[in-house]
């Protein structure tokens, strides 16, 4: 007997617990939740965020705060570039560094960590890309360096030029001897 109504009360106790469960700001109701002011949805678990008491004759609101819409402006808004809005548009899932209930907040701390972690990404990179454009510059100097004196040569003459033991040119002192100054 005292089995049975244990049994009774530990079913009466969990309908009651559930009862008030099923309801996040209300009270149930049969079967349904009965909202408190300012909340809707199945179980009043969305609150109603409109810019003003004045509703409309079903109870939607007239207009709504900055960053909420829909007819219980109920729907969060989120800073299209920065998050986007989880599934029950309850609130926003923030790219860093931004953060806030609507990813409008941008802190100081985040982007050093933002901009740290992707110079550390793309930086070896970057690097890496670098080396093999100084070594085609330098190659490049050298050909250029060797097309002029190529050039050069031709333009006075290849047959002037020769080496002494020294490894001089004669032609550059000859040059200099045929120079008068000023």
């Amino acid at each position: 007997m005292y089995r049975v109504l244990a049994a009774l009360l530990l079913v009466f106790v969990a309908i009651a617990v559930s009862n008030q469960m099923r309801c996040a700001h209300g009270v149930w109701e049969v079967d349904h939740c009965e909202c408190e002011d300012d909340y809707v949805g199945q179980r009043c678990e969305r609150r109603m965020h409109c810019s003003s008491y004045m509703r409309s004759s079903d109870g939607s609101c007239l207009s709504c705060q900055k960053w909420w819409e829909g007819a219980n402006c109920d729907a969060i808004m989120c800073n299209s570039e920065y998050g986007t809005a989880t599934k029950d548009l309850l609130m926003c899932v923030c790219v860093k560094p931004y953060t806030g209930e609507h990813c409008e907040i941008i802190t100081t701390e985040d982007i050093y960590v933002f901009y740290n972690q992707k110079m550390a990404q793309w930086g070896p990179i970057g690097a890496l890309s670098l080396i093999p454009m100084i070594a085609f510059l330098m190659v490049c100097n050298f050909f250029a360096k060797r097309r002029h004196n190529k050039r050069v040569q031709r333009a006075l003459g290849y047959d002037q030029f020769y080496d002494d033991d020294d490894g001089n040119s004669s032609i550059i002192q000859d040059l200099q001897g045929s120079y008068k100054g000023p």
